[in-house]
């Protein structure tokens, strides 16, 4: 619900922020895991070299008793990085040669299994000196984990300096996207309320020769289409109106026959107000039939890339789960509990736990909100395509078969009572397309029982009549919902204006109605009643 309140910009920082996120945090912990595990293993290498080459350099000493070789060999031992301590000690515990910070007895409980054991920044190991078989003494040495510490410290902390810096960077890119994506559009937004308040004297500047601009082109277009439109009903308006002005001084001394001709011109002066405003009507359609045929295309590659980067990071997420599940449970059999104990307090500390099933959860949510655009691309370029194929195949048709299809399509919530009068099933065939007809009746039933689930009460009933008057159907449709307010009412047909909560419509089944309603040369009313809303459709019979 936040992500669908956000902004298109918004969104799009958002999108992409959140995938740089996670891939960089999985490439920053391979490469730290990396620089642990090599660190580690060339500290074992090292550890492993030193006993051996210390070791056959002192075995003739200690056999000889030469402590003056031995103690020089163990000064210079001492002299290479990060060995802490040297000593020798024969087989009676004495030390035959020393140096360093050595301790002040040496037990086996004092070595760690491995340098990852280490507690005290100090890995303690020792060697026998054996001769054919024979132990003459032990090595003991102490070297420093301090240094190997320090890098990884100093790794991690470039890492953190790195993704700050890049998640800026991508923050900053993102923003400067969004603007360049959006500022053209929110154009074309405000040119479009200008218009809605009836000012026709807007003229968009073109840049460039993509989508935007092409769109911008046709919106320009459909402004001047519209402006001499407007004009011209004006003159025919004014003419009219100085024509019926003109009549009204001669009718009184004229006959009846002039007071027919006034009604007449009357008559055709309310045609025509209304022939324009189902002009203007059909020119908004129209464009706005253009505009998301534009929206479209520039929505729908920038959505598909994001929802395929999240698709992929979600199943890169799963395998790395499941990699440090594995470790986990080697760390859990191999090494004894209180040498892990700190990392359990780690992985507490920052609530893991929490962070593995939020992750997941974040980037479902980022994929909804994606499918959620692509659902919207979708609606506006099936409205497109709609407004712009050929309606062919019109035949006489039934009109209880497709009222039929739509309450089974639609009747979903049996608590609503639906009321079907009997005359339906013997009302006369009218001309049109059943799949335009199943629309027409799906959409205004889906409506009349969606405003019913919003006024929730004991009878709630959607009641279906007709009645034929002078070869047109009159079918009525009423529900006992919350009605309709006044603002709403100017709003009804409008492309994508709905009165459901965000993300439950998108406010095109009354525009489709409409459409449909129009080709089949009918009329739609929509009123409200003493207990909710009634639409009422008036079709010519064949």
């Amino acid at each position: 619900m936040v992500m669908q309140s956000l902004s298109l910009r918004l969104k799009t920082i958002v999108g992409i922020a959140l995938i740089e996120i996670a891939t960089l945090s999985v490439l920053v912990t391979i490469t730290l895991c990396y620089l642990y595990e090599t660190n580690y293993e060339g500290m074992e290498q090292r550890v492993s070299s030193t006993l051996d080459l210390y070791s056959t350099a002192i075995t003739n000493p200690v056999l000889s008793s030469d402590l003056a070789t031995l103690h020089d060999y163990t000064e210079t031992l001492l002299k290479n990085k990060g060995v802490k301590y040297v000593a020798v000690l024969n087989n009676s515990g004495t030390i035959l040669a020393e140096g360093g910070d050595y301790p002040s007895r040496f037990t086996p409980g004092m070595l760690e299994e491995n340098s990852k054991a280490v507690t005290d920044s100090i890995y303690d190991v020792s060697h026998r000196i054996e001769e054919a078989g024979v132990t003459f003494g032990t090595i003991w040495i102490g070297f420093s984990m301090a240094d190997i510490k320090s890098t990884i410290a100093t790794a991690a902390k470039w890492a953190v300096i790195i993704v700050v810096l890049d998640i800026l960077f991508v923050a900053i890119f993102s923003y400067i996207l969004g603007t360049m994506l959006t500022k053209r559009l929110e154009t074309l937004s405000a040119a479009t309320a200008q218009i809605s308040h009836g000012d026709f004297d807007i003229q968009l500047p073109l840049k460039g020769n993509d989508e935007v601009s092409k769109l911008t082109h046709a919106f320009n277009q459909m402004i001047m289409q519209l402006k001499s439109t407007t004009e011209q009903n004006f003159r025919y308006q004014s003419q009219l109106q100085e024509m019926n002005s003109s009549l009204e001084e001669k009718v009184k001394a004229r006959t009846s026959q002039f007071l027919t001709v006034n009604q007449q011109l009357s008559t055709a002066n309310e045609e025509l107000i209304a022939t324009q405003h189902q002009l203007i009507e059909s020119e908004k359609m129209a464009s706005l039939g253009i505009m998301a045929s534009g929206f479209a295309h520039e929505i729908n590659n920038p959505a598909g890339v994001i929802s395929g980067n999240l698709s992929v990071c979600q199943s890169y997420i799963e395998l790395y789960k499941e990699r440090f599940k594995r470790q986990q449970a080697l760390i859990d059999q191999h090494i004894d509990s209180q040498y892990t104990q700190s990392l359990n307090q780690w992985l507490k500390l920052n609530d893991f736990n929490f962070i593995d099933a939020d992750i997941l959860d974040s980037i479902k949510d980022s994929i909804k909100c994606v499918e959620r655009i692509h659902s919207i691309v979708t609606a506006l370029q099936y409205y497109s395509n709609e407004r712009n194929n050929s309606r062919d195949g019109i035949e006489p048709i039934d009109i209880y078969p497709s009222l039929d299809r739509a309450i089974s399509q639609t009747y979903k919530d049996e608590s609503i009572e639906l009321l079907l009068s009997p005359e339906l099933r013997a009302l006369p065939r009218i001309l049109g397309i059943p799949n335009e007809l199943d629309r027409l009746l799906t959409e205004v039933l889906q409506n009349a029982f969606q405003a019913c689930q919003q006024k929730p009460q004991d009878t709630s009933s959607v009641a279906i009549s007709s009645r034929v008057i002078e070869k047109h159907i009159i079918l009525s449709i009423k529900d006992t919902g919350p009605g309709l307010s006044e603002a709403n009412v100017k709003h009804l047909f409008d492309p994508f204006y709905t009165t459901l909560p965000v993300g439950e419509g998108m406010g095109l089944g009354l525009t489709y109605a409409y459409d449909i309603i129009k080709h089949l040369k009918g009329k739609i009313e929509i009123n409200n009643w003493e207990s909710g809303a009634e639409v009422i459709l008036t079709l010519p019979t064949s």
